[in-house]
């Protein structure tokens, strides 16, 4: 098997929201359309280190302690990985009014500083693909289903033209 990691991994891993974002997925979201569909998401070992990486922030008394380490991630995965399902999740913590995906400060938990996650407050959350049919069919439609058959049904507005908190504040729609 070959493996690409850019930057490579650290000795010591950075501070990162990823276990809390992965803990909301878990509490919270379920499979989409499949076999599977509506039931309880499950995040395998593999998208959980792809999770820690892409929240991974500053430590604690770095002069930029907080930021996110990663502007930008790209993940490339082989086929029948559920790569879908993984941005779909993703996108659905990144517009909850609770996600924990943006850094809130440091506690001290057993004598380690770790990040504490918020929300965004206003999210836009574009889910692109090249034509107008793939992005309603695949991660919109996988979160729309989500959304839909999960636990977090009653927390939005649902269309098939755009996903809204109840609050007016934060929404994600299918581009092409």
């Amino acid at each position: 098997m070959t493996e690409l990691s850019v930057p490579a991994l650290d000795r010591v891993p950075w501070p990162s929201l990823g276990g809390q974002v992965v803990d909301m997925i878990e509490a919270g979201l379920v499979f989409g359309p499949g076999d599977l569909i509506g039931r309880k998401a499950v995040v395998d070992e593999e998208q959980r280190f792809l999770i820690w990486r892409m929240y991974e922030v500053h430590p604690k008394g770095s002069p930029r302690a907080g930021k996110r380490r990663f502007q930008r991630c790209a993940i490339s995965l082989r086929k029948g990985l559920r790569k879908t399902e993984l941005a779909a999740w993703i996108a659905g913590v990144e517009l909850h009014p609770e996600g924990p995906v943006r850094c809130d400060g440091f506690r001290k938990v057993n004598g380690i500083w770790q990040p504490v996650g918020r929300p965004v407050t206003d999210p836009y959350i574009p889910l692109v693909a090249y034509t107008e049919e793939q992005s309603e069919d695949l991660v919109y439609g996988a979160l729309k289903a989500m959304l839909e058959n999960g636990p977090w049904a009653n927390d939005f507005d649902i269309s098939l033209e755009r996903i809204m908190r109840l609050d007016g504040k934060g929404k994600a729609e299918p581009l092409a």
